[in-house]
C-alpha cells in the first residue's frame, strides 16, 4: 500500500500526556496509527499512554496470524501496563493505587481493502471521502466527512466522565474495545482517516444548547475546518508538496490563534486512490469553483 501517513503532537503544557505512533506489519500487509491520551486526573498518565501505545504497536507489528482478535490484543496491553507498573518506583511509593496510569487507546489499521478501528475512550476517528473538496463555500463542513468514534463517556453533572479506559485498576471489561470495520474506496474517490485526541475533537466536548427561541444550537468546529482547508491545500499540490510540512503549518496556526487548550495529537492516513483522484483533477485543470474556500 502506498498510503501517506503522518502523525503530529503539540502541547503548551510542561508534560505532553498524549502518545502517538505509526506501525507497519509487512507480513500481514497492514499499517496504521496508534494513539493514547493520558487522563489528566491520573498520576503518571503520560506514562500510561506511552506504555499502552508502545505495547499495541509491538503486538500489531509482530502479529503473524491472518485474523486479529482485537479484544485479546487490548487485554494483553492491560497486562503489560500492570506488569510495567510493578517496576515504576513512583507508583511503589504512592499512598493510593487509585487513578494511576489512566489513558484512552485508539488504533486505526489499514488493510488493502478495508480499515479496522478499535478504541477505548474518547477523541475522534474521521472518515473523509476524497471528494470532500467539492462543496460550496456556503457549507461549513462537508457531509462526506463523518466522525465514527462514539465516546465511552457518560454525563456527570454536566461534564463528560469516561467509563472505559486503561489504568492500573482497570478490569478486562473496562478495556473491551469498540471495533468498527469500514470498506475502502479503491475505485473512485479514496479515503482519508484522521485519528485524534480530544484536543482536536471529541463529540462529548462539543457544546450543544438552545437559543432564546428554543432553536437547537451546536458549536462550530474551527479546528476541524482549518484542518479541512489544510488537506485541501495539500491535495491541490500533492505532486510537489509534503503532507508533513502542511500539517506542521496547521499546528502552528492552532498555536498562533490560541486554539490549543489541551494536548493535541492526531494522525492522518491518505490512501493512494485519493492521490490518484486529485492528481487527475490537477492534470486536467478541473474548475475548482465548487471547492471550499
Amino acid at each position: 500500500m502506498n498510503s501517506l501517513t503522518e502523525i503530529k503532537s503539540i502541547s503548551l503544557k510542561t508534560i505532553n500526556q498524549d502518545y502517538i505512533t505509526t506501525f507497519n506489519n509487512l507480513n500481514l500487509n497492514i499499517n496504521g496509527v496508534v494513539l493514547g491520551d493520558g487522563l489528566g486526573s491520573h498520576f503518571l498518565a503520560e506514562k500510561g499512554a506511552e506504555i499502552c501505545v508502545k505495547e499495541l504497536k509491538f503486538l500489531l507489528e509482530n502479529f503473524k496470524e491472518s485474523k486479529i482478535n482485537y479484544e485479546d490484543l487490548f487485554e494483553k496491553v492491560l497486562k503489560k501496563l500492570k506488569k510495567k507498573a510493578d517496576s515504576i518506583s513512583e507508583i511503589k511509593k504512592a499512598k493510593s493505587k487509585e487513578n494511576i496510569l489512566g489513558t484512552t487507546l485508539i488504533c486505526v489499521i489499514e488493510y488493502p481493502n478495508k480499515f479496522v478501528i478499535a478504541y477505548v475512550g474518547n477523541g475522534s476517528i474521521w472518515q473523509i471521502r476524497g471528494n470532500f473538496t467539492h462543496f460550496s463555500s456556503q457549507r461549513y463542513l462537508p457531509w462526506s466527512s463523518i466522525n465514527l468514534l462514539n465516546p465511552h463517556t457518560i454525563d456527570e453533572n454536566g461534564k463528560e466522565a469516561l467509563y472505559k479506559y486503561f489504568s492500573l485498576n482497570s478490569t478486562e471489561e473496562n478495556i473491551r474495545p469498540t471495533i468498527i470495520e469500514v470498506s475502502k474506496d479503491n475505485q473512485m474517490f479514496g479515503d482519508i482517516f484522521i485519528i485524534s485526541t480530544d484536543g482536536l475533537f471529541s463529540p462529548d466536548q462539543t457544546p450543544v444548547a438552545k437559543d432564546k427561541e428554543g432553536g437547537l444550537w451546536i458549536s462550530g468546529e474551527t479546528k476541524m475546518s482549518m484542518l479541512y482547508e489544510t488537506l485541501q491545500g495539500f491535495l491541490k499540490n500533492c505532486s510537489t508538496s509534503k503532507l508533513g510540512d502542511e500539517l506542521d503549518g496547521f499546528c502552528n496556526k492552532l498555536i498562533e490563534n490560541k486554539l490549543i487548550d489541551d494536548d493535541t495529537s492526531f494522525g492522518v492516513i491518505i490512501t493512494q486512490q485519493v492521490i490518484n483522484y486529485h492528481n487527475l483533477l490537477n492534470e486536467n485543470n478541473t474548475d475548482n469553483d465548487f471547492f471550499i474556500n
